[in-house]
């Protein structure tokens, strides 16, 4: 496997010592064809506009980098350590979803991926507390442990599931109780910038999983180790988790959490924007439960056009004209329009 590196990426992510104990950013693991400049790819020659070091990858004589320590920083990427936190506060969250509560907390020790926040949060319906009570423990809790995504949640990106299944997460703690753990992990805990570079290596053709691993990243580099010293905090025991993904299974159960069942979240449908990404996450990821929705057409699941602002208030002013109009010729006093 050959990799490339983006800016972001080979400056700040993999640091190591040198022999004098000094810190320096490592590189990742990278090959370019010295005749060409051709950046090879899973034996495929790939496009010139892969984001990479604006000078070029680093490399030695042979082509390679050769730092030992990639490797290992990579692997204690994927090793999830406990990680303590501290309630801060709770408040009222009214959405167009139900009226939730919104408990944020801060982590007391750094997370052993620099590219996760350190202040997560827990969404719950004020209908239904999910805690402990008098010293007993709440036992299968419904529980979504949902890592954020900026570019559906908030810039309203149709290339991934994320927004859709918050909301249907959000849905169901309204309905059946439970809560949201939301964590600060964008791009499967690469960050935003990465994450944006990562995109345009899909614009080019590689799945989600190879571009992530292009830009030297594992295919997923989230971490959880604040899960069980916020249900901790909580008081609870056990939950359901409501997740389509084995590898977050594994990962809680590995910390301790106690996993009564699983529930899936899977979308109703995919569209034409993120149905390669949906595939490669049942392909390459092994999620789960996605062969119903998979096998649906998605020629009526395209962007769905909104009316714009502007239109609106002309149809609104139109139907109000129109109104005004009809009153006028069908009253003859100020008494009558009472």
């Amino acid at each position: 496997l050959v990799l490339a590196t983006s800016e972001a990426f080979a400056t700040t992510f993999l640091p190591h010592t040198t022999r004098g104990g000094a810190s320096v950013p490592a590189r990742v693991i990278s090959e370019q064809n010295a005749a060409n400049g051709e950046i090879v790819h899973n034996g495929e020659k790939q496009p010139q506009n892969y984001p990479q070091k604006a000078n070029g990858v680093h490399h030695n004589n042979n082509g390679h980098n050769t730092n030992d320590a990639n490797n290992f920083q990579l692997n204690a990427i994927l090793k999830d350590e406990l990680v303590d936190v501290s309630y801060v506060a709770e408040t009222k969250l009214p959405t167009e979803l139900g009226h939730f509560r919104l408990r944020a907390y801060r982590l007391n020790a750094k997370p052993s991926n620099p590219f996760s926040g350190t202040e997560p949060c827990v969404i719950y319906h004020e209908d239904y507390p999910p805690f402990g009570k008098d010293g007993t423990l709440a036992e299968g809790v419904p529980l979504r442990v949902h890592d954020q995504c900026v570019t559906s949640e908030v810039f309203g990106s149709q290339r991934c599931d994320c927004k859709d299944q918050l909301r249907m997460a959000l849905a169901y703690i309204r309905k059946h109780g439970g809560a949201i753990i939301y964590l600060q992990q964008e791009g499967r805990g690469i960050g935003l910038a990465n994450k944006v570079a990562a995109y345009a290596l899909q614009d080019s053709g590689l799945d989600t999983v190879d571009a992530n691993i292009h830009l030297g990243f594992p295919d997923d580099a989230r971490v959880y180790g604040v899960i069980p010293s916020i249900l901790n905090e909580m008081g609870i025991g056990s939950i359901r988790l409501l997740t389509n993904n084995p590898r977050k299974v594994e990962r809680l159960g590995s910390l301790g959490v106690n996993i009564h069942d699983r529930v899936p979240m899977v979308v109703t449908r995919a569209n034409r924007y993120n149905r390669k990404y949906l595939e490669t996450k049942q392909d390459r990821m092994n999620h789960q439960d996605f062969r119903e929705m998979l096998s649906q057409d998605i020629e009526n699941a395209v962007m769905i056009p909104r009316i714009s602002v502007r239109e609106e208030f002309v149809k609104t002013g139109e139907e109000i004209t129109n109104e005004a109009v009809q009153i006028s010729l069908t009253t003859t006093s100020l008494e009558e329009l009472e």
